[in-house]
């Protein structure tokens, strides 16, 4: 019999075994456990999507609107992109298009059809993949291009339920304008 010994008593190995066995199992076992608190603890929780439009600009592309197809008409494009990655489905885009004295003049509840070239159109995302950038376009109404109505600014927003951002063009102070997301715009 194998025996471990110490000035003051002796321990068969068997009895040392039948001890040390279930802590070095129950030890092993917890080690992932705590490993993952401690790496979840050092990582900042994101429970929720962050939405950002990157871009707003005027741009020309051939759209639906006004009820036809344009070719190269004038649009405004807004890039925006998500993080993390988000299913598309409930997530809204919107552009809301202001005159020169700051009274909404036209909402576009949703992006224009964009003309593939092939006599398809470019299909909308169904996933927002983290962090790529996606581009959308909103043609402007012949309505709103002339006159006392033509529009100045344009303000577009992008996101879902209370998570919202949003983006002026041209360049203004978002607080002047009145729009309904404006309270959810982070």
């Amino acid at each position: 019999m194998l025996r471990f010994s110490s000035k003051s008593h002796t321990i068969p190995f068997n009895r040392l075994m039948k001890t040390l066995l279930p802590l070095l199992s129950l030890l092993l076992t917890a080690l992932p456990a705590i490993a993952q608190s401690e790496s979840t603890q050092s990582q900042p929780a994101q429970s929720q999507s962050h939405f950002q439009v990157d871009l707003v600009s005027s741009s020309t592309a051939s759209v639906f609107v006004d009820g036809a197809w344009l070719n190269g008409t004038e649009a405004i494009e807004a890039k925006v992109s998500a993080s993390p990655a988000s299913p598309a489905e409930g997530v809204d885009i919107k552009a809301y298009f202001y005159s020169a004295d700051g009274k909404l003049i036209f909402t576009a509840g949703k992006p224009s059809s964009v003309n593939a070239g092939n006599g398809g159109t470019i299909p909308r995302p169904t996933t927002y993949e983290a962090g790529k950038k996606y581009s959308f376009y909103f043609g402007i109404p012949q309505a709103i291009k002339k006159g006392a109505a033509k529009w100045k600014r344009v303000i577009v927003v992008f996101g879902q339920g209370e998570q919202r951002a949003a983006k002026i063009y041209p360049k203004d102070d978002l607080q002047k304008f009145d729009f309904p997301e404006k309270k959810m715009v982070k």
